[in-house]
């Protein structure tokens, strides 16, 4: 049987997300301010009842930079939100549940920074390995994929002009936007216009040359010990490092959103206890969003192209139906599962000076462009 040459490449090249909250503009607070802190309004003792939607959400906030999120039935002193009058228990019926519901939309939901973040960069990752030779061959069939070198160089001029096309559209229209704005939206665009054209000029390279991929390999065993295995199946500790080490700064900042209006996320995130707490959490969420939503429309295509590797087959454990929900248990379960440091009082929070976030360093012509090397500060964390 000839030998083939299987050309895998995406559909549709996704944009990687723009971390566009830059931990460079967090306030530089010098001393530290916990829940627990006199200068704090926290209500943090058994006595005190949380009454309004705004302390509620707060407090909400504050619970998931140190739980991963607001689990069900937050009511206790120990857990931040308590009520004891019968207008307390109304609004912890009638209020609490919607705050749980609304800051979990918001972190993990279909349209949250964590799973468009995992959309592109898992395109990214995969594109640096979508072409490749079929391994079943036999080194009487060395002469046939030499002729089907053509069609493999072609297939890597496809993949590269698409990703190319694609993110000098999306750099096109975001410095379009610009002449359109001014402040804090013109910042935000010019952030979107210098990361895609980063992204453009970061074109994936293939995995091997043409000329090693068609002289080189004249065994099936020399084709397997040269091919990278997919992301979807590779072990899972290699998987959540892969997450890990692209958990950076402003990617950090990014993923808590509004939650730095009210959180110390420069001191979070310095501190070692909590920097290490979520950047295994960070590195577990995202792994299960790929495994469960995101990689799993593509999985079964690439589980056929690379069967015949024995790592993808020990690996390829397909999720069952409703895997939506499945993936948010799965989100619940790790923020029980994984270490904690500390008791939620001593997270570090803004004082009442500083809260609302204000981009620092507002400069009366304009923005400056964005240092592009700023925010790229790789975690070390390997969680298991």
């Amino acid at each position: 049987m000839a030998a083939t040459v299987v050309i895998d490449i995406p559909a549709v090249i996704e944009l990687e997300a723009v971390p566009d909250a830059l931990y460079g503009d967090l306030p530089e607070q010098q001393e530290k301010v916990t829940p627990a802190s006199p200068m704090s309004d926290f209500r943090t003792t058994a006595e005190s009842e949380v009454s309004t939607r705004i302390a509620a959400t707060q407090i909400a906030r504050v619970l998931h930079a140190q739980y991963g999120l607001l689990a069900g039935g937050v009511t206790t002193a120990d857990d931040g939100i308590t009520t004891r009058s019968t207008k307390g228990r109304k609004f912890m019926v009638d209020i609490v549940p919607q705050v749980e519901r609304s800051l979990f939309t918001e972190k993990y939901g279909p349209k949250s920074f964590v799973r468009n973040y995992v959309l592109g960069k898992l395109c990214t990752l995969n594109c640096q390995y979508a072409i490749i030779d079929d391994p079943h061959e036999t080194m009487a069939q060395a002469q046939t994929r030499q002729a089907n070198a053509q069609a493999y160089t072609d297939a890597i001029t496809t993949l590269q002009t698409k990703w190319y096309a694609t993110y000098e559209d999306a750099r096109t229209r975001a410095e379009n936007d610009e002449e359109k704005l001014v402040g804090d939206k013109l910042a935000k665009a010019m952030l979107y216009t210098d990361h895609y054209k980063r992204l453009r000029d970061n074109v994936p390279q293939p995995q091997y040359s043409v000329q090693v991929a068609t002289t080189s390999f004249t065994t099936r065993q020399a084709v397997d010990a040269n091919m990278n295995v997919p992301l979807y199946f590779l072990p899972k500790r290699q998987r959540v490092s892969i997450w890990v080490n692209n958990f950076n700064n402003d990617v950090f900042t990014t993923f808590f959103g509004l939650s730095r209006e009210i959180l110390d996320l420069r001191r979070l995130r310095q501190e070692p206890e909590y920097r290490s707490m979520w950047s295994a959490f960070w590195g577990h969420i995202c792994d299960n969003f790929h495994r469960m939503l995101v990689g799993y429309d593509n999985s079964v295509e690439q589980c056929r192209i690379y069967a015949s590797d024995v790592r993808v087959r020990h690996n390829a454990k397909f999720p069952e139906n409703g895997r939506t929900n499945k993936a948010y248990d799965r989100v619940r379960n790790l923020a029980k599962d994984l270490d904690k440091w500390g008791d939620w009082k001593q997270t570090p929070i803004l004082n009442i000076a500083e809260r609302g976030f204000k981009r620092k360093n507002q400069d009366p012509h304009g923005p400056s462009r964005p240092n592009p090397n700023d925010g790229y500060d790789f975690a070390d964390d390997l969680p298991e």
